[in-house]
């Protein structure tokens, strides 16, 4: 007999969260990010500043950290200290790339 998990599956709410660190470069910005609702709620994101701007205006405050739409990050990194240093080089060294 399979036991009914669902009550206790936390969903992920992209509209709940506090922005712990930002660090900007000239085309990119790194936000550690951390969602309370997520039992592994700490995450590590590097977003365009286009997007970023766009995400985080007053009517559209949402910052979902999968891949998938035109306001998804461009890259993730671990959770951790070397991680955020990780995410830290490539905003300050990365170019945009021309579309």
């Amino acid at each position: 007999m399979c036991k009914d998990i669902s009550s206790s599956i936390i969903k992920h709410n992209e509209e709940v969260f506090t922005v712990d660190r930002e660090k900007f470069g000239e085309n990119y910005v790194a936000v550690m990010v951390r969602y309370p609702n997520c039992p592994h709620g700490l995450k590590i994101m590097v977003y365009t500043l286009d997007t970023y701007k766009k995400i985080t205006t007053p009517r559209h405050v949402v910052l979902n950290p999968h891949f998938g739409d035109d306001l998804s990050p461009v890259a993730r990194f671990e959770p951790t200290e070397f991680g955020w240093a990780l995410a830290g080089t490539f905003v300050t060294t990365t170019t945009k790339k021309d579309s």
